[in-house]
């Protein structure tokens, strides 16, 4: 899950294609994103990554139709064994409902 920081306002993330920071959540500035990792599906036991170093998520598109982009972080997972994992991926999601614009 990536979410803008806790101290992020509006003029922070503007409806517009951009960079941001991917950071730990503790610390975080306005701006900033963070992102929260779990692993493991319903019959496993759940596993919790925190940031190693920051990352960079890149919005393409990013208004009131759609938002896009791509993102990357290092984590590592919390508990005695630990594994690192290097974490890509992109999305694409079209807007709905009545703020969206046609």
């Amino acid at each position: 899950m990536l979410s803008a920081s806790s101290p992020s306002k509006y003029a922070s993330v503007p409806l517009r294609p951009a960079s941001y920071p991917i950071v730990a959540a503790d610390g975080s500035r306005a701006g900033e994103f963070t992102a929260m990792l779990h692993t493991g599906d319903g019959a496993a036991r759940r596993v919790g990554y925190r940031l190693t170093e920051p990352g960079k998520l890149t919005l393409t598109h990013f208004d009131r139709k759609a938002i896009a982009g791509t993102f990357s972080f290092k984590a590592e997972s919390r508990g005695k064994d630990t594994k690192h994992i290097a974490v890509t991926g992109s999305f694409h999601y079209r807007c709905h409902g009545d703020a969206c614009q046609k």
